[in-house]
C-alpha cells in the first residue's frame, strides 16, 4: 500500500508540472515520466540525465531531481545533487508548479531522504510553503507531510 500511496504521489506532482509552456516543448519526457511513475527509476534517471545535459530546461532538471532521489541504491552524492537541482527551481522556476513542487521535495528531502533526517527544517519548509502559496492547491501537499512530522515529534 505505501508503494501505491508513493506512486500516486509521484504522478500527481509529475502531472502538476508537466502542463507548463515549458514542458510542452519537451514531449520527449512522456517516457520518462511514465517510467519513474511505473518505477522503472534507472531507465528514467537515464533518460531525465540525457535531457538535462542536452537542454537543461526546467522539467528535466525536475525529473532529473526525482530520479536521484528515488535511484538505488541511495547515495549521499545524489541526495545532494537532488537538493542542489530543487534548489535552483526554487529560486529561479518560471511557474508556481515549479517553485512549489522543488520546495515541498526540499521539505521531503530534509524529513526522509537524508541519512541524518532533520525533522524541524522540514517543519519550516513546509510551514514556508504554506504561507507563501496558501491559495495554491499544489502547496496542499505539504499539509499531510507537515501534520506527521508534527505528529512524530
Amino acid at each position: 500500500m505505501p508503494c501505491l500511496v508513493w506512486m500516486a504521489g509521484l504522478m500527481l506532482s509529475a502531472l502538476s508540472v508537466s502542463g507548463s509552456e515549458e514542458a510542452a516543448g519537451d514531449r520527449q519526457l512522456d517516457e520518462a515520466w511514465q517510467d519513474l511513475a511505473t518505477l522503472k527509476v534507472s531507465d528514467a534517471h537515464a533518460a531525465f540525465e540525457k535531457a538535462h545535459r542536452t537542454n537543461g530546461s526546467q522539467e528535466s532538471a525536475y525529473g532529473l531531481a526525482l530520479s536521484l532521489l528515488n535511484l538505488q541504491p541511495k547515495t549521499n552524492r545524489n541526495i545532494e545533487r537532488a537538493q542542489e537541482l530543487l534548489e535552483g527551481l526554487a529560486a529561479d522556476g518560471e511557474t508556481d508548479a515549479f517553485i512549489i513542487n522543488a520546495r515541498y521535495f526540499l521539505a521531503r528531502i530534509d524529513q526522509v531522504h537524508r541519512t541524518h533526517v532533520d525533522p524541524e527544517a522540514a517543519i519550516e519548509a513546509y510551514r514556508r510553503l504554506l504561507e507563501d502559496f496558501p491559495d495554491q492547491s499544489l502547496a496542499g501537499k505539504a499539509v499531510p507531510k507537515l501534520a506527521s512530522v508534527l505528529l512524530i515529534q
